[in-house]
């Protein structure tokens, strides 16, 4: 789920009110090159669900989450492969917010 702030809309080319709820979908392959230490840390099942306090003011996030950089020994490098979310509004729109698209091409959340 996600809730919008008041201002620029996401493609960047509108505005949008805020309180604008809608759902995310979408995720990412990256390439990993280090050594794999789980820990006792669970490698299924369910992680937990996590506040991350972000300030829309600042673009910071300082809450902790559990994430697959967790998984490995200091020193480990990666890249992206590919990555893509999609922003579903309903009514005031969907918003593409993928690598290998486009602004102008990647839709829009607006009011």
């Amino acid at each position: 789920m996600f809730t919008t702030y008041a201002g620029t809309s996401p493609s960047g080319y509108s505005t949008v009110s805020e309180g604008v709820t809608g759902s995310i979908v979408g995720g990412y392959v990256v390439s990993v090159h280090g050594t794999f230490n789980a820990g006792n840390l669970p490698t299924d099942g369910y992680l937990g669900t996590f506040d991350r306090e972000c300030d829309p003011d600042t673009s910071s996030c300082p809450g902790f989450y559990q994430t697959w950089t967790n998984y490995f020994e200091t020193g480990f490098t990666w890249d992206y492969v590919d990555w893509g979310w999609v922003y579903k509004a309903g009514n005031n729109g969907t918003w593409l917010n993928q690598d290998n698209v486009a602004a102008a091409d990647s839709g829009d959340i607006t009011d």
